[in-house]
């Protein structure tokens, strides 16, 4: 990169970052079982990541495309009584990201289908 002038090849690490922080986003949302020790290395993962971008770019700044994964990560750890609330406020989550983050917590927690069935209509009444 040094025949690259600085301010390209740190909009094409930008770039790098963003489609990166996408791809891991769609991938995260892709498990369909997930246990808490499993989420805990999602996290160490993005660190990893971060660490790297840090590396090359010559100013980071916590892109929000990294929040936007960091916040999905974190999110498995909501409340059962808050996820609807959750969900309603983070309009950047598509409905099957929404979908797949609920069933992964019902699997995770061991909640009845019936707990299940209740959360994703109300997510439903809420996507309408």
């Amino acid at each position: 990169c040094a025949d690259m002038p600085r301010e390209t090849n740190s909009l094409l690490w930008e770039y790098g970052a963003e489609a990166t922080c996408e791809a891991m986003l769609e991938g995260l949302s892709r498990v369909r079982k997930c246990t808490e020790m499993g989420r805990a290395c999602m996290a160490l993962d993005l660190q990893v990541i971060v660490q790297s971008l840090k590396k090359h770019m010559t100013i980071y700044e916590k892109e929000p495309n990294v929040m936007i994964v960091d916040n999905y990560i974190k999110a498995f750890y909501v409340q059962e009584n808050q996820l609807v609330h959750w969900a309603m406020t983070h309009p950047e989550y598509t409905r099957s990201q929404i979908i797949a983050l609920v069933n992964q917590i019902a699997t995770a927690y061991n909640w009845k289908r019936s707990q299940r069935s209740d959360m994703l209509s109300k997510l439903e009444e809420c996507f309408m």
